[in-house]
Order: structure tokens, then C-alpha cells, then sequence
């Protein structure tokens, strides 16, 4: 008489050997048609070479542009050690994006540095680095843009540079932030087009401040710039407090690594090895030249006692 057959049962390593095969196909999947699957294993790529090159200069060009010029130059005393400060800063910047650039073909992942961090160092320096970055560093920085784009509304409303009402202020700086909070959660497409269109906006502001100082420098108002170098404070200290502002107006490139994956391409380590190094270098060699030009014209136009004076650096910036 045969003896029924049994057929044997599943055991939890069966299962997760078969999870863990059926994952490994669905990021080849991935990885060969740049869609994600149905299971979140990866993200879908929607962004491409100008996206990224957006969302760097987008994360970089703020409030800081529009604020520490006024530090730097009272700490720095003059108008040339200001812009030295302002051109060495922003190489020393470029060479460390660089870096950074150079961990984003090693680690293609997205999540930046909290990615480095847990694979070097392991699970907690990652926490603690992703907890701070979120509940001081990055909160408090888009706090200070929010803040600095608000203020320079009101003040452009009411038509004046001083006393400016903080109740206006803090409103529109919260629904800004309410409304960047929406989009975020909405759709990463979006958000990138809209990083292009702030992209383009704080371009032809800092542009127009450019036009007008280099027009006013050529027609003769050249004093600001008659010893240059007159008063400049050369103690370490004060230098290296002067770098601190003007760092702070560079920082935010460290942002396209976290959405590496989301690059079009359909090898994501091509896209890496070509295209973040690319990006960075480009929009950061760009964001350099502009900044110091921008403080150029800012002190061909103004005096530093009265950059010292304002709030809003940017509208004052006028020819006579």
C-alpha cells in the first residue's frame, strides 16, 4: 500500500530566502529600466543633469548671499580682505564638495551622509548625525531662509530697511515652510521643477545686483575700492570668524547626494560616477564667481558701515 505523500511545509528560512531572492531581482529590475517596482526597493528616477545641478545651487543661493556679506566685512575691517575671504571660502568649498562627490561613487545611495556614516561607522553615528540634522541643523537653516526671504517681502511692501513689523514676518515664514513641507511629500518631479524656477529667480536677483555694481563701478565710483586693503584685521580669529559666515552661505551642497538614486539613468553607477562629480563642480565653480562678484557690487555701491546698518543688504544695493 503507498504511504501519502506529504508535502512539506514553508519553514521561515525557505521564505525569507525567497524574499530576499525575489528583492535581488527586483533591483535588477530597477537598476535596468530606471522604474521602480511595486516593491520599495528603489526610487524612481525622475530627475536628471540640470535637475541636479538645480537642486545644488537651489540649496546654496539663500538667505546667506543677503546677510553675512554685512559680518563678513565688519569682522574682516576692509574691502579686500572681505572679498579674499569670500573667493577662498568658496574654493575650499568646491574642493570639499569635491570630496564628497568622490563618497557618492563609492556609496550610491540615497540618504547622504547618514548613508556614509552607517556604512563606515555603523548604526548610531548615523542616527545621532541624521537626529541633529534634523532637529537643529537643517530645521534652523530653513528657518533662517524662510525668515530672510520674509523679511525682505515685508520690507520691500512697506518701503522701508529698518524697523521692519515681525508678525508679518513670522506668518509668511511659516507658510512658506508649511507650503514647502507639501511639496516635498507631494511629488519629487515637482519640487524639481520648482527648485528650477527659484534656481532662475535668484539668478536674475543676483545678476541685477552684479549689473548695477559693475555699472556703477564704470562710471568712476571706484572710491570704496582706493585702499582696499586699509584697516583690514589679520587676527586669526577674526579671520576665521569672517570664513564662518561666508561658509554658512555656501552650504547646502552636500544635498544632492541624498537623492542620488532618483538621477535618470539606467545604470546607477554611471549616473554617479558621471554626473553628481559634474554637477557639484559646475554649479559650484558658478556659485563662486557669482558670490564674489555679488560682494563686489554690493561694496562698490555701500559703504561697510551702512551694510553693517541694514537687515537687507540687497535693497540698498542702488546707483545713485
Amino acid at each position: 500500500m503507498d504511504e501519502k505523500q506529504e508535502v512539506p511545509e514553508t519553514t521561515p528560512m525557505s521564505s525569507e530566502g525567497e524574499i530576499r531572492r525575489k528583492i535581488k531581482v527586483e533591483v535588477k529590475e530597477c537598476e535596468a529600466s530606471g522604474v521602480a517596482p511595486s516593491s520599495p526597493v528603489c526610487l524612481k528616477r525622475e530627475l536628471g543633469v540640470v535637475e541636479a545641478i538645480a537642486i545644488i545651487m537651489g540649496s546654496v543661493i539663500g538667505s546667506g548671499i543677503f546677510v553675512a556679506p554685512a559680518g563678513v566685512v565688519s569682522i574682516t575691517g576692509s574691502v579686500g580682505l572681505s572679498l579674499v575671504v569670500w573667493a577662498v571660502c568658496g574654493v575650499c568649498t568646491t574642493m570639499g564638495a569635491m570630496c564628497f562627490a568622490e563618497l557618492g561613487t563609492m556609496f550610491p545611495d540615497s540618504g547622504g551622509l547618514y548613508s556614509y556614516l552607517h556604512k563606515s561607522f555603523g548604526p548610531l553615528p548615523a542616527f545621532l548625525s541624521a537626529w541633529v540634522w534634523l532637529t537643529v541643523r537643517n530645521s534652523g537653516g530653513t528657518a533662517i531662509v524662510a525668515l530672510t526671504f520674509s523679511s525682505y517681502l515685508v520690507q520691500s511692501i512697506t518701503g522701508t530697511c529698518y524697523n521692519v513689523p515681525r508678525l508679518p514676518v513670522m506668518v509668511i515664514a511659516i507658510l512658506l515652510l508649511t507650503l514647502q513641507s507639501w511639496m516635498n511629500c507631494l511629488r519629487v518631479r515637482w519640487v524639481g521643477q520648482v527648485q528650477k524656477l527659484f534656481v532662475v529667480s535668484k539668478l536674475v536677483a543676483l545678476t541685477v545686483i552684479v549689473i548695477v555694481g559693475v555699472v556703477h563701478l564704470a562710471r568712476g565710483h571706484t572710491s570704496h575700492y582706493h585702499h582696499a586693503f586699509s584697516g583690514s584685521n589679520w587676527a586669526p580669529a577674526a579671520i576665521a570668524t569672517a570664513c564662518f559666515h561666508s561658509f554658512f552661505t555656501y552650504n547646502g551642497w552636500e544635498q544632492i547626494c541624498n537623492v542620488v538614486e532618483e538621477l535618470k539613468n539606467n545604470n546607477r553607477y554611471y549616473i554617479c560616477i558621471r554626473d553628481t562629480p559634474v554637477a557639484i563642480l559646475s554649479s559650484m565653480s558658478l556659485l563662486t564667481l557669482i558670490y564674489v562678484l555679488t560682494n563686489v557690487a554690493y561694496l562698490a555701491i555701500l559703504t561697510p558701515q551702512e551694510m553693517v546698518a541694514s537687515d537687507a543688504v540687497a535693497l540698498l544695493t542702488h546707483t545713485p
